[in-house]
């Protein structure tokens, strides 16, 4: 009998695919047993047919051989499972397996294998190596926070220190103010005036006019380099900073004329001996030869300013002369003592 070999529809069913394979494995199987379709030696005697029929001296114990079918007298073929494995699993070559797979489990799902989620389930542990690692790190991370942190403290407290050790130094320094008195200078040109403030003051005299008419110069303190007090002057008294404002202030007046409208002329400094406002503006008045009790006025002005007014006759002319004090710091936030006072003195040519 011819091999039957298996025929697919279009549709290619796993099906029937598995059907014909069966099929044609038990033809196979039958044409082994018959001898490809005739009885052979083994089936007959001497090879030949009598009369028509198999004579009982041709005949076997059986029609098929033991060989053939096997002990139990039925054909001996391998398992349905085992026959669609071989034909429809397809092969794959055999891969080596990540270190990741080494202990992954697989599950079976029909023909389908997938690695075991049980890996995912179990409980997360650091390994040791590594916990001891993590804890050496955050060991020595906690130690340098604390020295930082320490170095930070010590940083902002000797800082402070250093600050208010540097005001001291430059507020106890000798620098004397050296005021002039303004009644000695009301007729003096611009020329002359700079002239005799020079030749009166053992210190530098700065030119900080903003005109050909306008007279405006300051004293710097006598131990100031001229460069230094400049650079601080022009950046602005309330931009300085508390030890710079000590380093420029203790010792620094501003004189300046105003000749747009009649003439009034007028200094301005910084107190830091006399402690409080009462006592500098009597001061002021007595080093510009003023006697306080002639004040016609006193009060505070809607500045703050604590103030008397008066007159003053000068050869043939009346000026109005008045004197003001205030604390600094009301004036300017830049952290001096509060014993720093704040004073103005101007006089005013009235006829």
């Amino acid at each position: 009998m011819a091999d039957l070999q298996p025929t697919y529809s279009d549709a290619n069913s796993t099906q029937s695919a598995a059907d014909a394979y069966v099929n044609t494995a038990f033809q196979n199987a039958s044409d082994a047993a018959t001898g490809n379709g005739t009885m052979g030696d083994s089936g007959a005697s001497n090879g030949a047919m009598g009369d028509g029929m198999m004579s009982d001296g041709g005949a076997n114990d059986s029609t098929m051989s033991d060989s053939a079918t096997g002990n139990d007298g039925g054909l001996n073929l391998p398992s349905l499972n085992q026959m669609l494995s071989q034909q429809l699993a397809p092969s794959s070559p055999q891969k080596k397996k990540a270190p990741y797979e080494k202990n992954m489990k697989q599950v079976v799902d029909g023909y389908i294998v997938h690695p075991s989620g049980e890996e995912l389930a179990r409980p997360v542990e650091f390994p040791r190596s590594n916990k001891a690692v993590l804890i050496a790190f955050a060991v020595v991370a906690a130690i340098i926070g604390v020295l930082i942190f320490s170095q930070y403290v010590s940083s902002v407290v000797n800082s402070s220190s250093r600050k208010q050790a540097d005001i001291q130094t430059y507020l106890a320094r000798e620098s004397p103010l050296n005021l002039p008195v303004l009644a000695d200078k009301v007729y003096y040109d611009n020329e002359d005036l700079l002239i005799s403030l020079e030749d009166g003051e053992d210190a530098t005299i700065l030119d900080v006019s903003d005109g050909d008419d306008d007279f405006d110069v300051v004293k710097l303190p006598a131990d100031m380099d001229s460069s230094v007090g400049e650079s601080l002057y022009d950046r602005g008294i309330g931009k300085l900073s508390a030890v710079e404002a000590a380093q420029l202030l203790n010792g620094f007046w501003r004189l300046d004329v105003d000749r747009a409208d009649g003439y009034t002329i007028r200094v301005r400094y910084v107190d830091f001996d006399s402690g409080d406002v009462s006592t500098a503006l009597t001061q002021c008045l007595v080093n510009q030869g003023i006697d306080g009790e002639t004040a016609t006025d006193e009060g505070e002005d809607d500045s703050g300013n604590t103030y008397k007014t008066g007159q003053i006759d000068i050869d043939d002319s009346t000026y109005q002369w008045r004197a003001s004090a205030i604390a600094l710091d009301k004036v300017y936030d830049i952290g001096l003592p509060s014993n720093a006072i704040y004073v103005g003195f101007r006089l005013t040519w009235i006829s």
